[in-house]
């Protein structure tokens, strides 16, 4: 086991999926990940779920969870305030390509979430009421199961070195928010995180599952709405990886729990194995092995 000086430095569960984060102190870890992460989602008149992509004022709506209790406050908004209801008759909803059961929170919710964003919408609960494949493009790197909507894994790890190494690439720095991760870590060099294979962190065990491949949600200033160019742009000329499977632009890691445990703020990061060669996200792809990246050296 290596001792890396690594810390968490931020713990952050998102309630509603693709709405704002809700900063923690300390997460409890279960096989969907912090419990109580993307347990919410927004869905249109088709059962369609919805994201920033299509609605970026999704951004602005700041949910906080505690037990069943949701409390969602947006500007210019009154509170919505309601208990999350996690069983009872559910309906059929989708996510890209996936369809999985949800439960309805309710016209109440409904109503505020479609006059803010301004297009008909209701609030859904995944909780426990099923198990989901995960979406089939990825399922040749991560066969198990999902309870909730997550993309790839349970729980995205960034850095605050690799922020900073892309932040001295830009002229107008942006905020690690951008990339929605769950996990951020202090004290590592710049992308080292992409060579972890195995962590142990507190009582918890982590197994890397793939890269993060970056969308335009990225794109969108979190505390406006806003869309610009960036991280975009300039990740994709240096941090585009062989093997994708969305355009290989990356910036994160996915983790999965290998068994139940908790995160602290605080808590020290021991590398328990790292990669000895790269992994593509894609293990199918045939990539050439001049064009394979190097593990650091000072790993």
């Amino acid at each position: 086991m290596a001792k890396t000086g690594v810390r968490i430095s931020s713990l952050t569960q998102y309630p509603i999926k693709s709405c704002a984060g809700m900063a923690l102190e300390r997460a409890e870890i279960d096989a969907s990940g912090l419990r109580g992460d993307r347990l919410l989602f927004l869905i249109d008149e088709s059962g369609e779920a919805l994201s920033q992509e299509e609605l970026p004022r999704m951004a602005l709506i700041q949910p906080s969870l505690v037990g069943s209790d949701l409390v969602v406050v947006a500007p210019e908004a009154d509170p919505l305030e309601l208990v999350v209801v996690e069983r009872g008759e559910s309906r059929h909803t989708r996510h890209w390509e996936d369809e999985a059961p949800a439960i309805d929170q309710g016209d109440a919710a409904a109503r505020w979430f479609s006059e803010f964003l301004d297009t008909p919408c209701r609030l859904m609960a995944s909780g426990e009421i099923h198990e989901r494949p995960v979406p089939e493009k990825y399922r040749h790197i991560f066969p198990a199961e999902q309870s909730r909507f997550t993309a790839v894994a349970p729980i995205l790890l960034t850095s605050e070195a690799s922020l900073a190494d892309f932040n001295g690439r830009v002229k107008k720095p942006i905020r690690m928010n951008r990339f929605r991760p769950n996990l951020v870590v202090e004290g590592s060099a710049p992308f080292h995180e992409e060579w972890w294979a195995r962590l142990r962190i507190g009582d918890l065990e982590l197994e890397k599952v793939a890269s993060s491949e970056r969308c335009g949600v990225t794109q969108l200033n979190q505390e406006t709405g806003e869309r610009g160019i960036e991280p975009i742009r300039t990740l994709a000329k240096y941090r585009r990886q062989p093997g994708g499977v969305d355009g290989g632009i990356v910036f994160g890691v996915y983790f999965r729990p290998v068994a139940p445990g908790a995160l602290n703020l605080g808590d020290e990061v021991s590398v328990l194995e790292t990669q000895d060669r790269f992994v593509p996200n894609d293990r199918a792809a045939k990539i050439a092995e001049e064009d394979m990246p190097v593990p650091p050296s000072d790993l």
